[in-house]
């Protein structure tokens, strides 16, 4: 079958060894969809046209010789991630499945044999969906340099250009000295002999974070094991493995990748993308407070994200400096994303989910949530990099208070929009509060 693997945007990956069911699905596909399908019967060769080209939708079967279907799905995802994968076959062990899960990211299972209509009205939400995920494609905007706080009075930081204009090429993490992690030994067994431990990265009340090498794959993860205290509770362990599922869905470059959650023994555990890097309270901590540009930018970044999330029904709901990391490269990535209450979490059974300087009136008080909340802490956060301080308590008066400690007139208006007691008061989405910060900072 001559096959020409070109740079066509919207592309359909039908893989099976059976070269019958291959022919007869791939000419029956091109009739109903409008959107280019290669069929494959040899997996080696499927595995050279993912390299060579994004894929949108791949339907995999997961039984075959040679690359079996996970490690198909784990190609098409290490190339692509916004890749769509169904999945296709007579019959699997649950073990593989839920191994194609986690690390192939499917969307969706169909049974052998299986109404054909349904394929073809799966593989068009799917390629729905693809759309969705790349809707904000591009290269990832980085953010620009500060200047490192020196000791004693704290130099300005060099003003910017903004993010619409092409940035610098530098990381806005101040410099860190090359220090090699001292190896942390963790409880035998956890890891599988598949993750390395490497580093202790931090410690909480709800789990430990470890820097790890995955030796399968051969690349860096950040484990977070999960005490036994918290995963215990039957109600809280199901919020877990709900919110878990969801989250693993997400697929932006600004979102810190969940990649799968295990367990060993009783012993639940989150793996994830692994970023080198520092928190935004690392650089607020150093910097004082954030040049305005850099603000703006943030606001944006922030926006695109979340709007991503939010479109797929997820929010946040703990947005903080601490929750928002810059890589070496000084891309900006969001943090345990809808994972609220496993990073939060405490023994007091009265805690809430989230953390509550940050929070919005109605979560704090247990009322229903929606995208405004995110909106809610996001302005929070925006006005603590932006001034350095947190923002007054709505009722007490402002006489007496630092101008340094407020921010610029013209974003006051804007901030206060977003820091609305009643959600209905609030910015309609993300992207609004985002533009009304940028126009009113002139940018």
């Amino acid at each position: 079958m001559n096959i020409k693997t070109g740079q066509d945007k919207d592309v359909v990956l039908l893989v099976d060894d059976e070269p019958e069911l291959v022919s007869a699905l791939t000419t029956a596909l091109s009739v109903y969809l409008t959107w280019k399908v290669i069929g494959i019967s040899d997996s080696r060769h499927a595995a050279e046209i993912l390299q060579e080209q994004k894929i949108a939708v791949l339907v995999c079967d997961m039984n075959m010789p040679g690359p079996d279907g996970n490690a198909i799905l784990r190609l098409a995802r290490s190339h692509n991630p916004d890749t769509v994968s169904i999945i296709i076959t007579a019959g699997t062990d649950m073990a593989r499945l839920i191994d194609a899960v986690n690390f192939g990211g499917i969307w969706k299972y169909l049974h052998k044999p299986f109404d054909f209509k349904q394929l073809v009205q799966l593989v068009q939400e799917a390629m729905q969906l693809y759309k969705v995920r790349t809707a904000a494609a591009g290269p990832a905007p980085r953010l620009p340099t500060a200047r490192p706080r020196t000791a004693g009075r704290a130099s300005p930081p060099t003003p910017i250009p903004h993010a619409r204009h092409q940035p610098r090429p530098v990381s806005a993490v101040p410099h860190r000295p090359d220090i090699k992690p001292k190896p942390v030994a963790i409880k035998p067994g956890i890891i599988e002999q598949r993750y390395r431990t490497v580093a202790l990265i931090a410690s909480g009340g709800a789990a430990d974070v470890y820097r790890a090498e995955d030796t399968l794959l051969d690349m860096p993860v950040a484990i977070k094991i999960l005490h036994r205290e918290f995963t215990s509770d039957a109600e809280t362990l199901a919020q877990l493995i709900s919110e878990a599922r969801i989250a693993m869905q997400l697929s932006h470059k600004h979102i810190v990748r969940l990649h799968n959650l295990q367990e060993t023994q009783g012993q639940y555990y989150l793996v994830m993308e692994y970023i080198n890097g520092d928190t935004l309270r690392t650089l607020l901590q150093q910097q004082g407070k954030l040049p305005l540009d850099t603000v703006v930018q943030i606001a944006e970044i922030c926006a695109d994200a979340l709007g991503y999330a939010h479109r797929h029904g997820v929010l946040h709901r703990d947005l903080k400096p601490d929750n928002l990391m810059l890589n070496d490269e000084g891309i900006l990535k969001i943090v345990d994303f809808g994972l609220a209450c496993l990073t939060n979490v405490r023994k007091d059974p009265d805690y809430i989910c989230g953390t509550p300087c940050y929070m919005s009136p109605e979560e704090i008080r247990g009322e229903p949530i929606d995208p405004r909340t995110d909106i809610y802490s996001l302005g929070v956060t925006l006005y603590e990099l932006a001034t350095g301080h947190m923002p007054l308590v709505p009722g007490q008066p402002n006489d007496g208070v630092d101008e340094s400690a407020k921010p610029p007139a013209a974003l006051q208006p804007v901030f206060a929009k977003a820091l609305s007691p009643e959600p209905t008061e609030r910015w309609e989405d993300v992207h609004a509060f985002a533009e009304a910060l940028r126009r009113a900072a002139g940018k």
